[in-house]
Protein backbone atom coordinates (compact mmCIF):
# COMPACT_ATOMS: atom_id res chain seq x y z
CA UNK A 1 0.00 0.00 0.00
CA UNK A 2 1.58 3.06 -1.03
CA UNK A 3 1.01 6.95 -0.16
CA UNK A 4 1.84 10.05 1.55
CA UNK A 5 2.84 9.69 4.81
CA UNK A 6 3.16 13.55 5.72
CA UNK A 7 0.62 16.20 4.72
CA UNK A 8 1.52 19.10 2.53
CA UNK A 9 2.24 22.35 3.19
CA UNK A 10 -1.36 23.43 2.23
CA UNK A 11 -3.11 20.88 4.32
CA UNK A 12 -0.76 21.46 7.45
CA UNK A 13 -1.44 24.85 7.33
CA UNK A 14 -5.37 24.26 7.08
CA UNK A 15 -4.83 21.67 9.99
CA UNK A 16 -3.24 24.14 12.40
CA UNK A 17 -6.24 25.87 13.69
CA UNK A 18 -7.94 22.23 14.54
CA UNK A 19 -4.73 20.58 15.83
CA UNK A 20 -4.40 24.41 18.94
CA UNK A 21 -8.06 24.09 19.51
CA UNK A 22 -7.77 20.25 20.23
CA UNK A 23 -4.85 20.29 22.25
CA UNK A 24 -5.62 23.36 24.54
CA UNK A 25 -9.19 21.71 24.40
CA UNK A 26 -7.34 17.96 25.41
CA UNK A 27 -4.80 19.82 28.23
CA UNK A 28 -8.05 21.30 29.90
CA UNK A 29 -9.86 17.74 30.21
CA UNK A 30 -7.04 16.03 31.10
CA UNK A 31 -6.52 18.68 34.26
CA UNK A 32 -10.04 17.13 35.09
CA UNK A 33 -9.31 14.11 37.88
CA UNK A 34 -10.79 11.34 35.89
CA UNK A 35 -11.73 12.35 32.61
CA UNK A 36 -9.25 10.28 30.42
CA UNK A 37 -7.92 10.21 27.24
CA UNK A 38 -11.46 9.27 25.61
CA UNK A 39 -12.80 12.44 26.22
CA UNK A 40 -10.47 14.57 25.26
CA UNK A 41 -10.43 12.00 21.95
CA UNK A 42 -14.14 12.90 21.50
CA UNK A 43 -14.12 16.81 22.43
CA UNK A 44 -11.16 16.83 19.71
CA UNK A 45 -13.15 15.79 17.44
CA UNK A 46 -16.27 17.09 18.08
CA UNK A 47 -14.84 20.23 18.19
CA UNK A 48 -12.97 19.51 14.87
CA UNK A 49 -16.55 18.74 13.25
CA UNK A 50 -17.94 21.90 14.71
CA UNK A 51 -14.96 24.04 13.11
CA UNK A 52 -15.27 22.66 9.47
CA UNK A 53 -16.64 23.77 6.14
CA UNK A 54 -16.15 20.16 5.01
CA UNK A 55 -18.47 18.79 7.52
CA UNK A 56 -19.73 15.88 4.79
CA UNK A 57 -15.70 14.21 4.74
CA UNK A 58 -16.42 13.51 8.64
CA UNK A 59 -16.65 9.78 8.68
CA UNK A 60 -14.98 9.26 5.26
CA UNK A 61 -11.86 9.68 6.06
CA UNK A 62 -11.19 13.47 7.34
CA UNK A 63 -8.19 14.97 7.59
CA UNK A 64 -9.32 17.43 10.39
CA UNK A 65 -11.42 14.60 12.22
CA UNK A 66 -8.31 12.66 12.52
CA UNK A 67 -6.48 15.87 13.34
CA UNK A 68 -8.68 16.73 16.26
CA UNK A 69 -9.15 13.79 17.54
CA UNK A 70 -5.83 12.61 17.79
CA UNK A 71 -4.07 16.48 19.44
CA UNK A 72 -7.10 15.77 21.43
CA UNK A 73 -5.88 12.24 22.99
CA UNK A 74 -2.36 12.86 23.10
CA UNK A 75 -2.56 16.37 25.25
CA UNK A 76 -4.75 14.94 28.02
CA UNK A 77 -1.43 13.05 28.67
CA UNK A 78 0.14 16.39 29.32
CA UNK A 79 -2.40 18.25 31.01
CA UNK A 80 -3.11 15.01 33.60
CA UNK A 81 0.60 15.61 35.09
CA UNK A 82 -0.43 19.64 35.79
CA UNK A 83 -2.35 18.54 39.06
CA UNK A 84 -0.32 15.53 39.63
CA UNK A 85 2.65 17.17 40.18
CA UNK A 86 1.38 20.42 41.45
CA UNK A 87 -1.11 19.30 44.02
CA UNK A 88 -0.99 15.33 44.29
CA UNK A 89 -4.38 14.87 42.60
CA UNK A 90 -3.36 12.53 39.51
CA UNK A 91 -5.54 13.40 36.55
CA UNK A 92 -5.97 9.67 35.05
CA UNK A 93 -5.31 6.49 36.30
CA UNK A 94 -1.48 6.22 34.31
CA UNK A 95 -0.73 10.01 35.79
CA UNK A 96 -1.94 7.66 39.52
CA UNK A 97 0.91 5.30 38.60
CA UNK A 98 3.40 7.70 37.80
CA UNK A 99 2.90 9.44 40.39
CA UNK A 100 2.64 6.70 42.43
CA UNK A 101 6.35 5.66 41.39
CA UNK A 102 8.02 9.68 41.81
CA UNK A 103 5.81 9.13 45.78
CA UNK A 104 8.20 6.40 46.35
CA UNK A 105 11.75 8.17 45.03
CA UNK A 106 10.61 10.67 47.72
CA UNK A 107 9.20 13.07 45.20
CA UNK A 108 6.59 15.62 47.05
CA UNK A 109 4.08 17.64 44.70
CA UNK A 110 3.38 21.37 46.02
CA UNK A 111 5.71 24.79 45.93
CA UNK A 112 8.56 22.67 46.09
CA UNK A 113 8.34 21.13 42.78
CA UNK A 114 10.95 23.65 40.96
CA UNK A 115 13.03 24.22 43.97
CA UNK A 116 13.77 21.19 46.23
CA UNK A 117 12.77 18.76 43.32
CA UNK A 118 13.94 20.48 40.85
CA UNK A 119 16.07 18.14 39.05
CA UNK A 120 13.80 15.76 39.06
CA UNK A 121 10.41 17.90 37.71
CA UNK A 122 12.74 18.60 34.51
CA UNK A 123 14.08 15.56 34.10
CA UNK A 124 10.57 14.98 34.18
CA UNK A 125 9.11 17.13 31.56
CA UNK A 126 12.78 16.69 28.87
CA UNK A 127 11.16 12.95 29.62
CA UNK A 128 8.35 13.69 28.14
CA UNK A 129 9.26 15.72 25.18
CA UNK A 130 11.54 12.63 24.35
CA UNK A 131 8.71 10.35 24.59
CA UNK A 132 6.69 12.26 22.03
CA UNK A 133 9.47 12.50 20.32
CA UNK A 134 9.93 8.95 20.33
CA UNK A 135 6.43 8.20 19.58
CA UNK A 136 6.77 10.09 16.41
CA UNK A 137 9.55 7.95 15.30
CA UNK A 138 7.73 4.72 16.03
CA UNK A 139 4.46 5.99 14.49
CA UNK A 140 6.36 7.09 11.23
CA UNK A 141 7.82 3.30 11.20
CA UNK A 142 4.72 1.42 12.06
CA UNK A 143 1.92 3.56 10.57
CA UNK A 144 2.81 2.00 6.87
CA UNK A 145 2.13 -1.25 8.07
CA UNK A 146 -0.50 -0.65 10.62
CA UNK A 147 -2.88 1.11 8.19
CA UNK A 148 -2.94 -2.25 6.59
CA UNK A 149 -5.52 -3.13 8.75
CA UNK A 150 -8.04 -0.63 7.70
CA UNK A 151 -8.16 -2.10 4.17
CA UNK A 152 -9.66 -5.32 5.70
CA UNK A 153 -12.55 -6.57 4.06
CA UNK A 154 -15.74 -5.62 6.09
CA UNK A 155 -16.47 -9.37 6.51
CA UNK A 156 -13.32 -10.29 8.84
CA UNK A 157 -13.15 -6.59 10.39
CA UNK A 158 -16.94 -6.64 11.92
CA UNK A 159 -16.67 -10.62 13.06
CA UNK A 160 -13.73 -9.83 15.01
CA UNK A 161 -14.73 -6.23 16.32
CA UNK A 162 -17.55 -7.69 17.38
CA UNK A 163 -16.29 -11.06 19.12
CA UNK A 164 -14.02 -8.33 20.71
CA UNK A 165 -16.62 -6.65 22.03
CA UNK A 166 -18.59 -9.30 23.39
CA UNK A 167 -15.52 -10.70 25.21
CA UNK A 168 -15.30 -7.35 27.17
CA UNK A 169 -18.32 -6.91 28.13
CA UNK A 170 -18.79 -9.65 29.61
CA UNK A 171 -15.19 -9.38 31.30
CA UNK A 172 -15.63 -6.26 33.36
CA UNK A 173 -18.66 -7.83 35.67
CA UNK A 174 -18.88 -11.05 34.22
CA UNK A 175 -22.47 -10.57 33.80
CA UNK A 176 -23.99 -11.44 30.44
CA UNK A 177 -26.68 -8.64 31.11
CA UNK A 178 -23.98 -6.44 29.80
CA UNK A 179 -23.43 -8.32 26.85
CA UNK A 180 -27.34 -7.50 26.16
CA UNK A 181 -26.92 -3.97 26.59
CA UNK A 182 -23.86 -3.82 24.58
CA UNK A 183 -25.70 -5.46 22.17
CA UNK A 184 -28.85 -3.02 22.16
CA UNK A 185 -26.70 0.27 21.99
CA UNK A 186 -24.97 -0.96 18.94
CA UNK A 187 -27.59 -1.49 17.27
CA UNK A 188 -29.10 2.31 18.70
CA UNK A 189 -25.58 3.37 16.80
CA UNK A 190 -26.46 1.61 14.01
CA UNK A 191 -29.56 3.48 13.57
CA UNK A 192 -28.09 7.14 14.68
CA UNK A 193 -25.33 6.41 11.67
CA UNK A 194 -27.80 5.29 9.27
CA UNK A 195 -30.25 8.58 9.85
CA UNK A 196 -26.97 11.19 10.75
CA UNK A 197 -27.49 11.48 14.10
CA UNK A 198 -23.85 12.63 15.52
CA UNK A 199 -22.46 9.67 17.80
CA UNK A 200 -19.72 11.83 19.69
CA UNK A 201 -22.39 14.03 22.08
CA UNK A 202 -24.15 10.60 23.01
CA UNK A 203 -20.34 9.01 23.77
CA UNK A 204 -19.49 12.40 25.47
CA UNK A 205 -23.01 11.82 27.94
CA UNK A 206 -22.44 8.52 28.49
CA UNK A 207 -18.72 8.83 29.98
CA UNK A 208 -19.27 11.95 31.93
CA UNK A 209 -22.89 11.16 32.97
CA UNK A 210 -21.76 8.98 35.58
CA UNK A 211 -19.01 11.62 36.68
CA UNK A 212 -21.61 14.41 36.18
CA UNK A 213 -24.18 12.26 38.94
CA UNK A 214 -21.44 11.54 41.15
CA UNK A 215 -20.24 15.02 41.44
CA UNK A 216 -24.36 16.29 41.61
CA UNK A 217 -24.81 14.25 44.92
CA UNK A 218 -21.43 14.96 46.63
CA UNK A 219 -22.27 18.75 46.29
CA UNK A 220 -26.14 18.05 47.30
CA UNK A 221 -24.39 16.19 50.26
CA UNK A 222 -22.44 19.64 50.87
CA UNK A 223 -25.16 21.97 50.86
CA UNK A 224 -27.26 19.84 53.31
CA UNK A 225 -30.30 19.99 50.32
CA UNK A 226 -30.48 24.03 49.77
CA UNK A 227 -29.64 23.27 46.50
CA UNK A 228 -30.58 27.15 45.15
CA UNK A 229 -28.42 29.32 47.42
CA UNK A 230 -25.91 26.58 47.21
CA UNK A 231 -25.57 26.98 43.67
CA UNK A 232 -27.29 30.71 42.60
CA UNK A 233 -24.69 32.09 45.37
CA UNK A 234 -21.40 31.47 44.16
CA UNK A 235 -19.52 33.41 41.72
CA UNK A 236 -18.04 29.79 40.17
CA UNK A 237 -21.33 28.05 39.98
CA UNK A 238 -22.74 30.94 38.16
CA UNK A 239 -19.77 31.20 36.00
CA UNK A 240 -19.93 27.25 34.77
CA UNK A 241 -23.84 27.71 34.63
CA UNK A 242 -23.48 30.81 31.89
CA UNK A 243 -21.20 28.21 29.67
CA UNK A 244 -23.93 25.40 29.82
CA UNK A 245 -26.20 28.38 28.56
CA UNK A 246 -23.94 29.44 25.56
CA UNK A 247 -23.19 25.68 24.78
CA UNK A 248 -26.20 24.74 24.25
CA UNK A 249 -27.24 28.17 23.03
CA UNK A 250 -24.66 28.43 20.49
CA UNK A 251 -25.73 25.51 17.73
CA UNK A 252 -28.81 27.75 17.65
CA UNK A 253 -27.26 30.69 17.18
CA UNK A 254 -24.82 29.29 14.63
CA UNK A 255 -27.45 28.00 12.11
CA UNK A 256 -29.16 31.34 12.32
CA UNK A 257 -25.77 33.19 11.82
CA UNK A 258 -25.63 30.39 8.43
CA UNK A 259 -29.13 31.23 7.21
CA UNK A 260 -28.66 34.84 7.95
CA UNK A 261 -25.50 34.78 5.73
CA UNK A 262 -26.72 32.66 3.01
CA UNK A 263 -30.44 34.76 2.62
CA UNK A 264 -27.53 37.77 2.15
Amino acid sequence: MKGRFWPTWSELKELLPTIIKASVLGVGIGILPGAGGDIGSWVGYNSAKNGSKHKELFGNGSLEGIAGSEAGNNAVCGGALIPALTLGIPGSAAAAVFLGALTVQGFASGTNLFGKYADMTYSILIGFIAANLLMGVFGWLLSRYAVRFAALPSGILIPVILSLSVIGSYAIRNNVFDVYVMLVFGAIGYLMKKFDFPAAPAVLALILGPMAERNMLTSIQMCKGNIFVFYFTRPLCLFFMLLIVVTLLSPILQKKKKKAAENT
